[in-house]
């Protein structure tokens, strides 16, 4: 098996066996039951990523003191019926950032929680269904890296696009230098030959004095 994906499992295996605990939590003045499972992700990305799967599935939640209340929705991997649902999602302390807390708790008829004694196999379709947090916070943060790399590539087209831009100015400003030196070069020998003809017919014009001059003695 490939190491990368047994590790992947591995962690998969060691979240899902987390989520079997219950813990009471505090809503509408009362303790209420709800399984417990840990996330490795941020907060951030566990609420988000629950909000917009169950959203898919066409449940609003509504936001009560950091506590998503969902009214009679039916889960159809734990029941056919509706159940009134609440997820708290919170960091595992403040050291820890990456590890998320989920409390998920269900009741019927508004106060008849699941908990603990309830029926053990309705228990156990919760437990598995507090396993999709996992999987969904994982695919989460991984859109997340996926949308960060892709905005790093983003920014490095960019930047390569102006360089090349950079490259071909410079490019043509080269070419023009050498154009520019070339004319220098040509305007450079024509003018040095100027002046050696003008040397020259001051050579001319010095002899003939010259010999004016030593005609009139």
């Amino acid at each position: 098996m490939n190491k990368g994906l047994f590790t992947f499992l591995a962690i998969m295996l060691i979240q899902a066996v987390q989520a079997q605990n219950f813990e009471d939590i505090e809503w509408q003045g009362k303790q209420v039951p709800a399984i417990m499972t840990e996330v490795y992700q941020s907060i951030e990305i566990t609420e988000t990523a629950i909000k917009a799967k169950l959203l898919e599935m066409g449940f609003n939640s509504k936001e009560v003191k950091n506590i998503l209340f969902y009214k009679g929705i039916v889960l159809n991997e734990i029941e056919k019926e509706p159940y009134d649902v609440l997820i708290k999602v919170e960091r595992k302390s403040k050291q820890i950032k990456d590890v998320s807390v989920i409390h998920f708790s269900m009741a019927k008829n508004y106060d008849q929680y699941i908990s603990l004694t309830s029926n053990q196999e309705l228990i156990g379709k919760m437990k598995k269904f507090t396993e999709n947090f996992h999987l969904w916070a994982n695919e989460r943060a991984l859109e997340i890296e996926i949308e960060e790399q892709a905005a790093r590539i983003k920014s490095a087209d960019k930047k390569l696009k102006e360089l090349g831009e950079e490259k071909e100015n410079l490019e043509q400003k080269l070419i023009k230098l050498e154009e520019q030196k070339t004319e220098n070069l040509k305007a450079y020998e024509k003018q040095k030959q100027e002046v050696e003809n003008q040397k020259k017919a001051l050579e001319i014009l010095k002899e003939k004095q010259k010999s004016n001059t030593a005609a009139k003695g």
